[in-house]
């Protein structure tokens, strides 16, 4: 049973959880990416950023825009207000535009209350400076594979950010953590074999076993921590995978001769 959990983890850690949050950052973005759901609500004043306020009257189903107001008051002394009778949002290679058809830009100079009118046909609006939206992304350290975790070049180092210590102890933390897999049973079925058959039931056996369990967990978490503090401190992400391997052997050994505890108790009295 230990070894179908292992196999079971090693294939989660190495392969599907990388895996499943690759696909999950790739969602993310692309629903960043999506302006209409992020920007463009009918019959609502949105502020997509300080000092902007966006309100659409209606959107029809050919994705036409009517009726547009834009209020831009980012820039200092200057206040520009744009309406439109239509507008469409295409994309380009620099990003989202907003193209505004038949309408108005009026221009107020905060310093002297000057307010400037320009009409215009068409007029293309960077809705990018809005929200900004980059269609890449930086890789988290949880999505890269086991391969890379174990020999990051400098290069991955700057990409994702992080220490080489932190990289190698997040690796080998993917096979630690399958291997755990396999000491969790070991250790409930060594501390269920040690003391043999009592009309008190196992409970002495449960609570013991329910502490090694504990002692295991703090082995683990002090190993990671070491390990990601100094690059030679790798092995000690193994620490509570020894630790759940060689307690069984002991226990089980013990089990396997009742009477050695009993001699040597024996002797020292």
């Amino acid at each position: 049973f230990g070894l179908f959990v292992t196999v079971l983890g090693l294939i989660l850690t190495h392969v599907l959880v990388p895996t499943a949050l690759t696909r999950l950052k790739d969602r993310e973005a692309e629903i960043s990416r999506n302006m209409t759901a992020r920007l463009l609500t009918a019959g609502e004043f949105t502020t997509p950023s300080g000092g902007t306020t966006f309100y659409i009257r209606e959107i029809t189903p050919e994705g036409e825009l009517l009726d547009i107001f834009l209020s831009d008051s980012r820039s200092d002394g200057v206040d520009l207000t744009y309406t439109a009778a239509r507008a469409y949002l295409v994309r380009s290679e620099t990003g989202p535009q907003l193209v505004m058809l038949d309408g108005l830009v009026q221009s107020l100079d905060t310093e002297t209350g000057r307010l400037t009118t320009t009409v215009f046909e068409d007029f293309a609006y960077d809705i990018g400076a809005l929200l900004p939206v980059s269609d890449s992304r930086g890789r988290d350290i949880q999505e890269l594979g086991t391969a890379e975790l174990l020999n990051p070049d400098p290069a991955l180092l700057d990409e994702v950010g992080g220490t080489e210590a932190r990289f190698l102890a997040l690796g080998h933390d993917r096979f630690a953590q399958a291997f755990l897999g396999l000491v969790g049973p070991l250790l409930g079925f060594s501390a269920l074999m040690v003391g043999g058959f009592s009309r008190f039931g196992l409970g002495r056996q449960i609570i013991g076993a329910i502490f090694l369990v504990v002692l295991v967990k703090v082995l683990e978490s002090s190993g990671a921590t070491l390990a990601r503090s100094d690059v030679r401190l790798w092995p000690l992400v193994y620490l509570p995978t020894l630790a759940g391997l060689v307690i069984p052997a002991v226990l089980l050994t013990i089990a396997a001769r009742p009477g050695l505890l009993r001699r040597k108790t024996g002797a020292a009295a």
